[in-house]
């Protein structure tokens, strides 16, 4: 993920308009459900970057604006995604041991 930012475009086109103004595509949702399990899964479990999904300014202002889209942050239940991460995946985690962290800011929230 550390080419990311030298391809990104604008900080503002990396973040759609929640109030309706802009137009979020199936693209955004689609990276959506990844970017929402990277910090607290992905980079975790799999080991898969030197840096946390948080630690692109960018990003992480889409990967909120998102979040926080009417109704989107009811559907994100992250102790299932953990739950189900750490418990299925046996060969990568052979005892299912489900780590505290990393607690995302916004979780607790609704």
């Amino acid at each position: 993920m550390g080419w990311v930012p030298e391809y990104s475009p604008p900080p503002e086109a990396w973040v759609p308009d929640a109030n309706g103004d802009g137009e979020i595509t199936e693209s955004d949702w689609r990276l959506f459900t990844t970017a929402i399990r990277f910090d607290p899964v992905y980079y975790v479990h799999f080991k898969c970057s030197l840096k946390h999904y948080s630690d692109f300014p960018n990003l992480s202002r889409h990967l909120e604006a998102l979040r926080t889209y009417p109704g989107v942050d009811d559907t994100v239940r992250l102790d299932h995604i953990r739950y189900h991460y750490f418990r299925s995946h046996l060969r990568i985690n052979p005892h299912g041991i489900i780590p505290i962290g990393p607690i995302m800011d916004w979780e607790g929230e609704a």
